[in-house]
């Protein structure tokens, strides 16, 4: 057998050690979206060849890469909520899914006002990440996903009601 033969050899084995799984994973196993590179409902040669064309590359891992279908999204726990003397929780917004999470706040007067931002997880326990002495009126912060979810809660110390608004963006 010449060295011709040899490499053709391997070469054949290769592609069929390269292909069997995904013909065999068609046949037995569940469909796996995240196989099926150009998302044509089917993992195929298709897919297997735009892997092949991008082996051997090199990047940034750190880059930030949104997932793609899985878009931005608006919680608004509260439009122009008097808050009476005392304090207002909002019900734990789930943040599965999500790399970031930004909170903004506007208070009609943050004088008398505290702001709690809590982790939660679906178990009930939550724990405190950070409570806020507002000295203006809009307050923003975007922290790293910690937990499945997030509470908020406005204390007003004074003796007047305060108005609220409190906006969550979720990113992916």
């Amino acid at each position: 057998m010449n060295v011709l033969s040899l490499k053709f050899a391997n070469l054949v084995i290769a592609v069929v050690l390269l292909v069997s799984p995904f013909i065999v994973g068609l046949t037995t196993s569940q469909y796996d979206p995240w196989a099926d590179i150009n998302e044509d409902g089917k993992i195929d040669i298709y897919d297997v060849a735009y892997t092949a064309r991008a082996f051997g590359s090199s990047g940034d891992p750190g880059k930030n890469v949104t997932v793609a279908k899985h878009v931005t999204e608006l919680h608004r726990p509260a439009a122009l909520l008097p808050i009476p003397p005392g304090s207002w929780t909002s019900g734990p917004l789930s943040t599965d899914g999500y790399a970031k999470v930004t909170v903004l706040i506007w208070l009609s007067d943050p004088s008398n006002c505290q702001i709690f931002i809590y982790a939660c997880n679906y178990g009930g326990y939550h724990w405190l990440v950070e409570t806020l002495y507002p000295t203006s009126n809009s307050w923003v912060k975007t922290y790293d996903v910690m937990n499945h979810q997030i509470r908020i809660e406005i204390g007003n110390v004074g003796f007047d009601a305060v108005t609220a608004s409190v906006d969550v963006y979720l990113m992916a």
